[in-house]
């Protein structure tokens, strides 16, 4: 069903922001194949801009390498189909973030820095324990880096999130 909206929303030229599941349903819709990630990507790193990603418009003030939240197993696998643009890229994972050749109002990124609080994060911790521990995770060391990240992570989304609504109605979508 919900990859039924998402090609709806393509369809009709809806804006669409995806996070995590809603980055790779849109990516699916699009095409590309959603599997398993060559490791876990649990927790924080870094991710780096490519230059479509420095250019696009609800990445602008973004700066070109920036804190990234994960919580997942699975990724959008390369290659991509001919129209998707990788926006974003870590070393834990090959398409962070992506857009339509010609559609920048279509986004999906991989990360989860909508949801990168400290609450958030115990919540996470606290729901997905035996999980973690199957992947060997050091949820103090989670948490002490939720802590030391969270107001940045915050700002950045913040920013994005803005620009996100800034383009799609200055476009007039």
């Amino acid at each position: 069903m919900e990859k039924d909206i998402i090609a709806k929303a393509i369809e009709k030229d809806i804006p669409y922001l995806g996070f995590c599941l809603g980055h790779q349903l849109l990516a699916d819709v699009l095409g590309a194949r959603v599997g398993p990630n060559f490791s876990p990507s649990v927790g924080f790193t870094q991710g780096q801009l490519t230059s479509k990603g420095r250019c696009h418009p609800v990445l602008y003030g973004i700066p070109h390498s920036m804190p990234l939240f994960k919580w997942h197993t699975q990724a959008v696998l390369p290659p991509l189909a001919k129209e998707m643009e990788i926006l974003l890229i870590s070393p834990e994972c090959e398409v962070e973030a992506i857009s339509v050749r010609g559609r920048p109002f279509l986004v999906g990124l991989q990360s989860d820095n909508c949801s990168a609080t400290v609450e958030d994060i115990g919540d996470w911790i606290k729901a997905d324990t035996e999980w973690l521990q199957k992947l060997k995770i050091d949820t103090m060391k989670l948490m002490n880096d939720a802590k030391e990240k969270e107001a940045l992570i915050g700002a950045q989304f913040d920013v994005l999130f803005g620009n996100f609504l800034k383009f799609v109605s200055r476009v007039g979508l």
